[in-house]
């Protein structure tokens, strides 16, 4: 399994504090949206099904003995859809380059 990965020395609560002040977190402190900048990685699988391409992506963000998640999947009509649905949503958390896997 190819990973990229972004270092970052942040502790999970530091993570928390700084997106509290900067507005990037719900009013219990917990964080919306993990992004490159926090140290996460961004891994994305398509997959072929009857329906079409299912599109998905795994983010973790690894800290002080605690990982964070966020994934999300969705279905598509076309390759093309869902390989702009990822290049969207690995933009939008300040992702470049990532690993893509079909299955």
């Amino acid at each position: 399994m190819l990973l990229f990965r972004l270092c970052s020395p942040l502790t999970v609560e530091q993570l928390r504090q700084m997106r509290r002040k900067s507005g990037r977190s719900d009013k219990k402190g917990e964080v919306e949206m993990l992004l490159a900048e926090d140290g996460s990685s961004f891994i994305a699988t398509i997959q072929a099904t009857p329906e079409g391409p299912q599109a998905s992506f795994l983010i973790k963000c690894e800290s002080g003995g605690t990982t964070l998640t966020e994934t999300d999947i969705q279905l598509f009509q076309n390759m093309d859809a869902a390989m702009k649905w990822l290049d969207s949503a690995a933009a939008k958390r300040g992702f470049v380059n990532f690993p893509i896997h079909h299955t």
